[in-house]
């Protein structure tokens, strides 16, 4: 029957229609319903659905990278469909195909299935199926989650234990770590978790043979580690790609090893069977689909990430070798497997899902025109994506509208649309409006701030610090002939990505390990944002982006985020001397025209020649981000055209490498001239951040991906500059900083940990969180004779301190030469001339929701920009000093201080001053 507490938590009208169908089986008796059910010819049902495993790795499907004779022979002897879509993740996914709703209605966070939903599991079990459910689970840590959602047995990875042991050891393979019906199971005898799991299926449809049962095989394979199988060659091979073969070729063999059972028993032509995957592949991962290479999708929204297989199998049942062009997604699994069940599904349930089950019969049914996907990476709203499509074409809630057929990787939005595209656009647009306010709003409201109370007239130490907004100087003095300086900045690399603060790193960056030898490495170095734009624009200014709302921004979308009235460090060295110039990524806007648009054949204004800097050659943005084209000066070298935005002569492999060259030129070009006046270079560069694409001479090195390539590329690079440096002479007076503009983007974290590799070493988070991961870099300093060589130093400093480091090192008032700005730097000098010198830096403010306060943290779980409507319980709190993963959160057991620190977020965040 269907729980009476499960009806009252859920709190749904939908529900209404279960109690009555409940009822009707109470009264029927209970002991009746499962022989009506076996009398009325119920088949037993099979759901199979694959981890991480795409389209593209079938090879019914097309697919030549891999070997599935027993999925192809399903396909033969069943129906297969060419557009399935899932969501682009796990949970996503688990949630949406067991409920039949579409995410943006039920979906709470990231491992979570809200214990007030209905599942597949309820109907059939209510209407007389054995169910159970085997292999991963990831919906939630109460023991009793699999039973409340409708399964009589399970056996499962990853329900209340996690996925890793004391040892961080993977428990989903070699020698798992399972809960069976709730209890825990260790297997340490070389036991192999896919063939205990498919087991453990096979021996529940032979206990239940002669009832109508229902199977649920969320496998735990193709879902990294990529490592060996029972079946491997090699069985110490550490090849992801070889191994993810292998595993691709287990997923088969296991679903032979069902269905043989299936035969075995007798009951195979009254068994439904269906096998999908639940997103996309891994990205690492690199397939042959029909002749082209489809690299994995996991995570993004593109058909790489979204497209996954479908087979139907019932022998006798369904059409035989059927290929179908029907659209399905996950949502229309529920109704389909309750069709089949012969199960009606209350109108008041309010599904999204209809069945497929007639067009598996040959019949007509109710074919979809569109289908829709809401995506939220974490939880809530943050970060959601949203798209409706039919086979050809999609359209993104923000406007974007592909030709799929033509554009898979949706490189190009169409502008000039057909008749065709144009009817199809609006249909689709409606399909979006039609979810438009559907996120109920226990789901997603982020609460309002905590207004209880009255605020204190008298301010703490730690707010005045965050308000104060005055630049702070040490007055230490290390006097001499003006240096040189040159600032390295790397794009998205991670503190765990450099051998020399990261002693498991597997990529080599000996240049970069030796400059922390010649030079100072701080190990508790912050960029002023997690992203780009942000990070570039607190380094430059001074000025905390989370004081004036500065996120990313891209060449198309508005006016320089650098106001005439703010100064940069260029603009100060400049005031006091220097030639200042930069190369490589601005990333900080052009002045738009009246009309809100840019004419790139006239001069670009606004840029790094109208705050600081005399001469510039670089790129927009990044060199994946349209318009690809140079900029000299304020002028584009070749005008973008066509489709692409892209300028004759602009190629992605080469940008990194002229910029180099360029750096070089200039180092070389001073040295000669004699010149009096010290050289100020930024370089910008474009490496690590995606598009990744390292030169032919690095293609490879690494044995890690292109990631890795791309990492050792930018690696040689430094290593070209310090080396330019000490065969000009200009070393001996050269500042030489080399950082990090954030930590490593989302889909290199990814890609790395297939590989073992830790691209934010022990940090948690990545780019765009306020987790240490994503703001915590890379720093090094190198000045021959005035910085000790390799000396390491814990001072906490930020990308907006160097302005008044500068300044103190120029000798500069700023109270006088420059008042209101670089409101929030404060000098590290001392740190220069002294490592080993206690420096205590102010409370450090960061714009997604953090607060540093010496060795306290307290950061926003929700990972959201709207940070002025967080609540206090949304906050964790860390003591870095002692937890520098962010693994123990202390806020309920130091309440003071929890309280205290988010005073202090509550107070900046209110008064600070937006652009």
């Amino acid at each position: 029957m269907i729980s009476t507490k499960r009806i009252l938590d859920c709190g749904f009208k939908r529900c209404v229609g279960l109690v009555f169908s409940a009822l009707c089986f109470t009264l029927a008796g209970g002991d009746c319903i499962a022989e009506k059910a076996i009398a009325s010819g119920k088949p037993n049902i099979v759901l199979i659905m694959a981890d991480d495993l795409g389209y593209e790795c079938i090879g019914a499907n097309g697919g030549t990278s891999y070997e599935t004779p027993v999925l192809d022979q399903l396909a033969k002897t069943g129906v297969r469909f060419e557009h399935c879509y899932a969501q682009p993740l796990c949970t996503p996914s688990r949630v949406k195909i067991m409920t039949g709703i579409y995410n943006v209605r039920n979906y709470v966070k990231f491992g979570v299935l809200d214990r007030g939903q209905t599942t597949f599991a309820h109907f059939l079990k209510d209407s007389g199926y054995k169910t159970c459910i085997a292999g991963k689970w990831q919906l939630g840590s109460e023991m009793d989650s699999p039973q409340h959602f409708g399964f009589d047995e399970s056996c499962l990875w990853q329900h209340t234990r996690k996925a890793k042991d004391a040892k961080k050891r993977d428990t989903r393979y070699l020698n798992p770590n399972l809960e069976i019906n709730g209890k825990p199971v260790d297997y340490t005898n070389g036991e192999y978790g896919p063939d205990v799991v498919s087991d453990f299926i096979c021996d529940f449809m032979e206990r239940n043979k002669d009832k109508p049962f229902f199977a649920y095989y969320p496998m735990i394979l193709t879902h990294s580690p990529f490592v060996p199988t029972p079946d491997s060659k090699n069985p110490k091979s550490n090849n992801p790609q070889n191994n993810f073969v292998d595993m691709v070729a287990y997923v088969d063999k296991v679903v032979g090893k069902i269905t043989a059972k299936l035969d075995d028993l007798g009951i195979r032509d009254n068994t439904l069977i269906l096998f999908t995957g639940d997103n996309g592949t891994a990205g690492a991962i690199k397939s042959e689909l029909n002749g082209r290479q489809v690299r994995g999708g996991k995570d993004e929204m593109t058909d790489a990430g979204t497209r996954v297989p479908l087979i139907a199998s019932w022998p006798g049942t369904i059409t035989e070798g059927a290929v179908l062009n029907d659209l399905v997604d996950f949502s229309d699994f529920l109704p389909t497997l309750c069709d089949a069940a012969g199960v009606e599904v209350p109108h008041e349930l309010d599904i999204d899902g209809r069945s497929f089950l007639p067009q598996l019969k040959g019949q007509n049914g109710n074919p979809r025109e569109w289908i829709y996907c809401w995506f939220a990476r974490k939880s809530g709203t943050p970060a959601v994506e949203e798209w409706a499509r039919n086979r050809r074409y999609k359209l993104y809630r923000t406007g974007e509208f592909y030709d799929i057929s033509k554009d898979e990787l949706e490189k190009s939005p169409l502008k000039d649309l057909s008749p065709e595209a144009q009817q199809v656009r609006v249909m689709l647009q409606k399909a979006l409006d039609q979810y438009k306010d559907a996120r109920p709003a226990e789901y997603s409201a982020p609460g309002s701030v905590n207004k209880k109370g009255k605020q204190s007239s008298e301010k703490s130490e730690l707010i005045a610090n965050l308000e104060a907004g005055n630049s702070k100087i040490s007055n230490v003095s290390l006097s001499g002939q003006k240096p040189n300086i040159i600032f390295i900045l790397a794009d998205d690399l991670g503190y765990g990505d450099c051998g020399v603060y990261n002693p498991q790193s597997k990529i080599k960056t000996p240049y970069i390990d030796q400059l922390a030898i010649e030079g100072l490495l701080f190990t508790d170095a912050h960029s002023a944002g997690s992203t780009c734009t942000p990070s570039r624009y607190g380094l430059l200014t001074g000025i905390n982006p989370a004081r004036t709302g500065v996120l990313n921004t891209l060449l198309q979308k508005g006016d320089p985020i650098i106001t005439e009235d703010e100064t940069t460090i260029a603009s100060l060295l400049k005031d006091h001397g220097y030639t200042t110039k930069m190369i490589g990524k601005w990333h900080l806007g052009f002045q738009m025209d009246a009309k809100r648009q840019y004419d790139f054949s006239k001069p670009l204004v606004g840029g790094p020649l109208d705050r600081g800097f005399e001469s510039f050659y670089g790129i927009p943005s990044s060199p994946g981000a349209k318009p690809l084209f140079y900029i000299r000066g304020r002028e584009a070298v070749n005008l973008p055209t066509g489709r692409e935005m892209a300028a004759p002569g602009f190629v992605q492999e080469e940008v990194s490498p002229s910029f180099c060259r360029e750096a070089i030129e200039i180092i070389r070009e001073h040295a000669a001239s004699k010149e009096t006046k010290p050289l100020f270079l930024y370089y910008a560069s474009p490496v690590p951040h995606q598009p990744w694409v390292p030169t032919k001479a690095f293609k490879g090195k690494s044995k890690l991906g292109d990631y890795g390539d791309f990492v050792m590329q930018l690696d040689d690079e430094v290593g070209q500059i310090n080396n330019a440096l000490k065969e000009t002479g200009l070393d001996k007076n050269t500042i030489l900083i080399f950082a990090s503009d954030n930590g490593p983007s989302p889909p290199a974290v990814r890609e790395m940990s297939n590989f073992g590799h830790a691209s934010a070493g022990v940090l948690r988070g990545m780019k765009a969180q306020s987790w240490e991961g994503g703001h915590r870099i890379p720093f090094i300093v190198k000045w021959p004779g005035r910085i000790a060589a390799n000396t390491k130093t814990a001072a906490v400093i930020n990308f907006t301190d160097l302005f008044a480091t500068l300044a103190e090192l120029m000798e500069v008032d700023m109270a006088k030469d420059y008042p209101g700005g670089a409101k929030d730097s404060y000098s590290f000098l001392s740190v220069l001339s002294d490592p080993p010198q206690t420096h205590k830096r102010q409370a450090m403010m960061f714009h997604r929701g953090a607060v540093r306060d010496g060795d306290w943290k307290l950061v926003s779980k929700q990972g959201t920009r709207e940070i002025e409507t967080l609540k206090l319980s949304q906050f964790e709190l860390f003591n870095l000093a002692k937890d520098l993963s962010e693994k123990n959160d202390l806020s309920k057991t130091d309440l003071e201080r929890t309280e205290h620190l988010f005073e202090g977020f509550k107070r900046y965040i209110e008064n600070r001053k937006l652009k």
